[in-house]
């Protein structure tokens, strides 16, 4: 029998491989955290990203993840994160709709200049 080990990717213990990919403390550090923003939105559910991080002393990658994830339910309506492009707040997806039009504008402006090659999967540029 093989016993699986890693190294935390957070504070690099070792520990037992699992679903989540953390040591347990590093994995009940994180389910405190999500508590406690939880138990901040119940008592003020208007409260903005920012707001949430002031009064929850949690790192602001760590509750924009959360949101990310779903953690922290959508009727939460003040809870944003920055688009991956601009820095504009959003609530979902990975960009906003300016910066997805954008994006959306540049691919039909590319797709008339590459071709997918037949069995290989990759685009060649057409001559």
């Amino acid at each position: 029998m093989e016993l699986l080990t890693s190294n935390c990717p957070k504070c690099g213990s070792v520990y037992r491989k699992n679903v989540r990919n953390l040591c347990p403390s590093c994995t009940a550090k994180l389910d405190a955290e999500l508590s406690l923003c939880l138990d901040l939105l119940w008592k003020y559910p208007s409260c903005s990203t920012e707001e949430l991080i002031q009064h929850s002393n949690i790192n602001k990658s760590v509750i924009i993840q959360f949101i990310k994830e779903g953690k922290l339910p959508k009727s939460y309506r003040n809870l944003t994160y920055p688009c991956e492009c601009c820095g504009a707040s959003i609530r979902y997806n990975r960009l906003c709709s300016s910066c997805s039009v954008t994006f959306k504008e540049a691919a039909v402006q590319l797709s008339p200049k590459f071709v997918l090659t037949p069995g290989t999967g990759f685009m060649m540029n057409r001559i």
